[in-house]
C-alpha cells in the first residue's frame, strides 16, 4: 500500500504542473492584480498583467536552503528549505519586476499559499497573497 501511494505521488509530480492564481494589490492605487503561477519541480513560472496592459513573465526559485549530513547507522543527506522564493520577471514594454515571496509550505508547494511583494523597475509595488 505504501509503495503504491509513493508511486502515485511521483507520477502526479512528473505528469504535470499545478497552476493557480495569486492575488495582488498595488500600494499606490489599490488596483487588484492577478498573478498566474505554474508550479514546477525546480522553479515556478509567474505571469502578471498590470492594469496599463504591461505583461510580465518570469521564474521564481527557492532561496535560503541548507544541506546537512546526518551520520549514524546510515549516511543521509537532508535538505532544509525556508520557503523563501525570489524571482525576476521581464515585461513586454522593457520593465522588470522583482518578486520576494514567502511560501506557507517550506517545501515549496505553491498551492499551500503564502505572502510577498513584487516591485517593478518603474516603482509599482504590489503586495501579494494567496
Amino acid at each position: 500500500m505504501t509503495r503504491l501511494l509513493s508511486l502515485l505521488i511521483v507520477s502526479i509530480l512528473l505528469s504535470g504542473c499545478m497552476s493557480g492564481t495569486m492575488s495582488g494589490m498595488t500600494r499606490e492605487s489599490g488596483e487588484r492584480i492577478n498573478i498566474l503561477y505554474t508550479q514546477g519541480l525546480s522553479h515556478d513560472d509567474l505571469e502578471v498583467t498590470l492594469v496599463d496592459g504591461e505583461n510580465f513573465k518570469g521564474k521564481v526559485v527557492m532561496t535560503g536552503n541548507s544541506t546537512s549530513v546526518i551520520s549514524g547507522s546510515s549516511f543521509n543527506v537532508v535538505n532544509t528549505y525556508t520557503g523563501s522564493v525570489q524571482g525576476v520577471l521581464f515585461g513586454n514594454r522593457g520593465n522588470t519586476m522583482r518578486c520576494s515571496l514567502q511560501y506557507a509550505d517550506s517545501g515549496g508547494f505553491t498551492s499551500a499559499g503564502g505572502v510577498g511583494v513584487c516591485e517593478t523597475s518603474d516603482g509599482i509595488v504590489i503586495d501579494v497573497q494567496w
